[in-house]
């Protein structure tokens, strides 16, 4: 307030700053009360249950996430990849099994036809 002065109140981001303004009226508001009064009666009941509202500050993340359009726009098109990916990895590992056979096939033939001669190799 102090440094946009009425301007504060009549910007595009009016709607939150008046939110913020009414919040920090009712913390200040309840922080009076307390020094003032002291904490007694059922009429603090009432100033206690104003701090719901303090629970709304976190919305003012959706605020900033407007200003994040990039990064949203980033994320999103990460997080529609990993379908890609997850069939790629699965492809990958189809292929890699495939070779892998193909590989103990072809020893597990040299190996039958030249049983005798490795035989005779070991023994020497």
């Amino acid at each position: 307030l102090a440094v946009h002065k009425q301007y504060f109140f009549c910007n595009q981001d009016m709607n939150w700053n008046i939110f913020d303004f009414f919040l920090v009226l009712l913390a200040v508001i309840d922080w009076v009360t307390i020094q003032v009064g002291g904490i007694s009666g059922g009429n603090m009941n009432f100033a206690r249950s104003l701090r719901v509202f303090k629970l709304g500050k976190i919305l003012r993340m959706f605020r900033v996430m407007r200003f994040m359009r990039e990064l949203r726009v980033m994320m999103a098109s990460i997080i529609g990849s990993f379908i890609s990916l997850f069939w790629s990895l699965i492809m990958l590992g189809m292929i890699v099994y495939v070779f892998a056979l193909v590989f103990v096939q072809a020893i597990t033939l040299y190996l039958l036809e030249n049983q005798d001669t490795m035989d005779s190799q070991v023994h020497d």
